[in-house]
């Protein structure tokens, strides 16, 4: 299967912003970017769309560029626009001005559906930790199980796809015995 190199993106109808309005909202100014030494809320990051059908989005504020990573034109968005992210779709965002936006994940008879994927925030790793995680409330963070032990953190959520669950303690191999 090849990766779709565009997202489709139109103004937003008032039935699209009027649909939208109880959906999550995404703000650039709490995510975490790849762009050393950027403005709070503008900068690159990779995103990749492979865990659902669909993604559609209204953008509520700001600008960005979209570089799709199969290649082709870059994608512009601005406020007052809908945007449908096919599965597969990878790019990577450059924000230029401070984002915020309604999102929300779809199934294909086009069902509102829950995310099936989180991405751990930890730096360089990107992840996929929907099977396990740790959530860190206060900085909105999600993290793999190893990024959270390696930075040696302490008073996260323990989640199990995206809900909070008891800790399961490592399991113990067996030893062979020899006969």
């Amino acid at each position: 299967m090849t990766s779709p190199t565009t997202a489709t993106v139109s103004r937003a109808t008032d039935e699209q912003k009027e649909a939208a309005a109880d959906w999550d909202i995404w703000e650039s100014a709490t995510h975490a970017f790849d762009t050393p030494g950027a403005a709070t809320g503008l900068g690159k990051f990779f995103f990749d769309y492979a865990d659902n059908y669909e993604e559609r989005v209204v953008v509520l504020e700001g600008s960005a560029l979209l570089h799709p990573s199969a290649g082709g034109d870059a994608i512009s968005l601005k406020a007052g626009d809908s945007v449908s992210f096919p599965q597969g779709f990878a790019c990577t965002w450059e924000v230029l001005e401070s984002m915020r936006k309604h999102y929300a994940y779809f199934d294909k008879e086009g069902t509102k559906t829950v995310a099936n994927a989180i991405a751990c925030d930890g730096e360089d790793c990107g992840v996929d930790c929907w099977e396990e995680s740790y959530f860190l409330e206060e900085e909105g963070l999600d993290l793999c199980v190893s990024c959270y032990k390696k930075q040696g953190l302490t008073g996260g959520e323990y989640q199990r796809e995206g809900t909070a669950a008891e800790v399961s303690p490592p399991s113990k191999k067996k030893q062979k015995t020899s006969a």
